[in-house]
């Protein structure tokens, strides 16, 4: 087996592969598809919620417009 900067393996005395360690942070884009598939890593409240959210300017936009409508009394 090649060797790849990040992963190590461990091998028991016959030379079978036992664990496989992954630099998670090198190899994220490869193995994070894989974890979500088998269910080792699920998305927390936070993650979704961000996903769901609406950028910065559009806030700022529609905060702005809300304000402008509001009728001031001098």
């Amino acid at each position: 087996m090649a060797r790849i900067a990040g992963i190590t393996t461990d091998k028991d005395p016959k030379g079978n592969i036992l664990k496989v360690t992954f630099d998670f942070k090198k190899h994220e884009a490869d193995i994070r598809p894989i974890l979500e598939k088998l269910g080792a890593i699920e998305e927390d409240e936070f993650e979704k919620e961000w996903k769901e959210g609406i950028p910065a300017k559009q806030v700022f936009d529609e905060l702005r417009a809300e304000i402008r409508s509001w009728k001031w009394d001098k």
